[in-house]
Order: structure tokens, then C-alpha cells, then sequence
């Protein structure tokens, strides 16, 4: 991350992936940011502030902003996460070339580069939260891709070809590339994912991305609107869903950062 470039708020920043692209927002680099504002006597004492990211991904307005709010969940201290009203279908991540599939009676996208990789991977949701992502559901834990299976040659090219913009991927079927995820239904209001992502590869942990799995678990039915959790490798995200009648207004997510010594 690069910012703040200003001392107060709002605070404008870059989030830059291994690969030297441009994130749109990343919850985990927003969160270590706040902290780094709250360290650095910058976060406001009431009321949080506003964090602006900006970058050069097509298809997306920029800066994307986010509020942050200092909170505490079960004892640990950290920030809410306000990431705005999520945007459903292959529109809202420019995917092109996709298929039609169905799960829960709820209408989803079929993408033919997963399904040739494991064909279980044969139903997924397009989400975009500031940035895009593919999410796969499945019925099973044990057809969730481990990160060191993301990493192994049957799986690692592939998959970068999907997540990756070109030159390094194919941009297919986004051509500003998408965050992978893989998630099941273990338990009422429980998740547990797995992330291939955009401009980095198998992913401990990811914000955004349990953001998007929460948002297209409560699309399917598989949670309600309210406290969810996504578990992945890197720990567990609590989630905040708020829906209004049918449609999903809002997305929090909840992250805490500590300085290492």
C-alpha cells in the first residue's frame, strides 16, 4: 500500500498486488492501513473516516471508497469495513462468455474454464464489491481446492489464466481478470472458502473475497441477512449482511491488524 498523502481524512491510498497491478480494495490492506492511521494519531476518536483507493482496472469507478469505523468484536479490536451494496451477475464484473447453471432454484453462471479443471466446479456467481469476483459453490468441503492444490502444475496454470489479466493470464472470461473463490455450507451462518486471487494466487485470507462468499451464499439461500462467518485457511472474517426486503443493500466486514515486531 502507498498513502496516506494527505493528513487528514479522507485518506487517498494505492493498494499494489505482487504482480505490480493496481487493486481496486483489498479488506485485509484497508484494515492494516486504518490501523496504521490509528497509529499514527491520524484516525479521527468518532465516527471512523473515509478511505479512497484509487487505481487503473477498467470497468470500475475509481477512487472506491470505503468507511471505516474502529470497533471491537469478541474482544478484539479492529474496524467495520462499510464496503457498499454489492452488484450481482456477469454485468457487474464485464464477464463475457459465460454460461447459464442453477442452484437452489436461483439463477447463477456456469464458466467453462473452472468446470474443465474439476467438474464439480460447475456453478458460480459473479460479485463486485469496488472489485470483481467468481465465486464456485459446492455441496462438499472436500471439493474445495487446498491452497497447495491451487499451487500444484493440474490446477496453478489454469487458474491464473482465469484470475489473471493478460499479459500473465488470458482474460478470460473478465479481461481485467477476477478474484477466484470456492465456497461450502458447514454450519447455519458458517462458511468456509478458499481464494485464488487476482494479481497474487492461492491466498491465505482475504476480505473482500469472504465478503463476496457471504454475498453469494445469502443469494442462494444458504444464509440470512445477518452475522455470517467465513472461514478460510488465514482464520475466520465475521460478515454483516443488510437486506432490505429481496435485495442486498450493504456488505461489512469486520478485520483487525497488529503491528509485528
Amino acid at each position: 500500500m502507498v498513502g496516506p498523502f494527505q493528513t487528514q481524512a479522507p485518506f487517498d491510498l494505492l493498494i499494489v498486488n505482487t504482480d505490480g497491478t493496481l487493486a481496486e480494495r483489498s479488506g485485509n490492506g484497508l484494515t492494516i492501513f486504518a490501523q496504521a492511521l490509528t497509529e499514527q494519531g491520524l484516525m479521527p476518536a468518532q465516527g471512523g473516516c473515509l478511505l479512497r483507493v484509487h487505481h487503473d482496472q477498467p470497468g470500475g469507478l475509481t477512487p472506491v471508497s470505503t468507511s471505516v469505523e474502529p470497533a471491537r468484536v469478541e474482544d478484539q479490536q479492529g474496524f467495520w469495513l462499510d464496503l457498499g451494496k454489492p452488484a450481482f451477475g456477469p454485468a457487474a464484473v464485464a464477464a463475457q462468455g459465460v454460461g447459464e447453471a442453477e442452484f437452489n432454484g436461483r439463477p447463477l453462471n456456469h464458466v467453462a474454464g473452472l468446470s474443465s479443471l474439476n467438474a464439480a466446479w460447475q456453478r458460480s456467481q459473479f460479485v463486485r464489491i469496488g472489485n470483481p469476483h467468481c465465486v464456485t459453490l459446492v455441496e462438499d468441503p472436500a471439493l474445495l481446492p487446498s491452497n497447495a492444490q491451487m499451487g500444484e502444475s493440474s490446477l496453478e496454470p489454469g487458474l491464473t489464466r482465469l484470475a489473471f489479466a493478460p499479459p500473465t493470464g488470458a482474460g478470460e472470461p473478465c479481461a481485467a481478470g477476477v478474484n477466484l473463490q470456492w465456497a461450502t455450507l458447514v454450519a447455519p451462518g458458517h462458511l468456509q472458502a478458499r481464494v485464488f486471487e487476482r494479481g497474487e494466487g492461492p491466498t491465505a485470507s482475504s476480505g473482500t473475497s469472504a465478503s463476496a462468499v457471504a454475498c453469494a451464499a445469502w443469494r442462494v439461500g444458504w444464509v440470512e441477512a445477518g452475522e455470517v462467518r467465513v472461514s478460510m485457511p488465514g482464520g475466520t472474517a465475521p460478515i454483516r449482511l443488510v437486506a432490505l426486503e429481496d435485495e442486498l443493500q450493504s456488505v461489512h466486514l469486520f478485520g483487525a491488524a497488529r503491528r509485528q515486531s
